[in-house]
């Protein structure tokens, strides 16, 4: 009988992972917030399976950065480095203004 559907489709249900195969399956296009869920997804599976490292824009490490308390910010300056943290700041900074 091959890939006959029985009835009509159902909703896509917008914004999980359950969206983006349902998009699939009607040979359509994810949307950004099925796409969105999918690499959310996909990435907590990857960061669960042993990947190691992920990556941030810097501008958010900056943000978070600035948000730190004292200890926790130095713990986290000496892991990326003294330029590289002063660097994500100063690009948080930017985009604060831009903002502004």
């Amino acid at each position: 009988m091959g890939n006959r559907r029985l009835g009509p489709l159902a909703p896509i249900k917008h914004g999980t992972t359950w969206g983006y195969q349902q998009h699939l399956q009607t040979d359509r296009l994810p949307c950004d917030d099925c796409r969105a869920a999918y690499s959310d997804h996909q990435t907590a599976l990857r960061l669960r399976h042993g990947q190691p490292t992920l990556q941030v824009p810097a501008q958010v490490i900056g943000s978070l950065l600035l948000a730190l308390d004292n200890a926790t910010r130095e713990y986290a300056v000496a892991a990326l480095g003294p330029l590289t943290a002063a660097e994500c700041v100063l690009r948080a900074a930017s985009r604060a203004v831009q903002r502004e």
